[in-house]
């Protein structure tokens, strides 16, 4: 599944969750529309995008983001699962999406990683799509690691040590 690329390259497709979401939009938005040109096709449900304040479906969609109207039977089924596990509705839908559509769920949200993980769900971190915009010569590596560094200032639960591991990841692009 997928598409190519401006360069070629293979494009995913990618539901992406609240968190990810707000570090980009209270940092960087514009490399929400950078993903959507150069790694994959963004979409994010409803419910997903009411959690975020920075970003109504009107700017969403100016960014590239799909947002995905989700039918009933799947928002029951996350309803459901989501009273007998530690993951959120929200975060059961991105996983339900990810896994009928097999797509890559984008999240820093652990439990909803391991879950993903379990299901052979593919994930990614929100860091990991600044490392693609590399990659892809799409975003200057300098950028990226400013714009990490403004995730971690605003976004206090992203440990030092997942920064300095960016950093290297990073700089080994160059």
């Amino acid at each position: 599944m997928g598409g190519v690329g401006r360069w070629g390259v293979k494009l995913e497709f990618l539901i992406i969750d609240a968190n990810v979401l707000i570090d980009f939009c209270k940092t960087e938005r514009s490399v929400l529309a950078l993903v959507t040109t150069h790694v994959g096709a963004l979409h994010v449900t409803e419910p997903v995008l009411s959690e975020v304040k920075q970003l109504h479906r009107a700017s969403a969609e100016a960014l590239g983001i799909n947002v995905l109207t989700v039918e009933f039977s799947m928002l029951s089924r996350a309803a459901e699962a989501s009273v007998r596990s530690p993951l959120r509705f929200q975060d059961w839908l991105c996983l339900l999406v990810a896994e009928q559509r097999s797509w890559t769920c984008v999240t820093n949200d652990k439990r909803l990683r391991r879950e993903c993980e379990s299901r052979d769900v593919a994930v990614l971190w929100g860091f990991q799509l600044l490392v693609r915009l590399v990659e892809q010569n799409a975003l200057d590596a300098a950028e990226a690691i400013r714009i990490a560094e403004a995730i971690c200032q605003v976004n206090r639960r992203i440990p030092e040590v997942v920064l300095a591991a960016f950093r290297r990841k990073i700089r080994a692009l160059r």
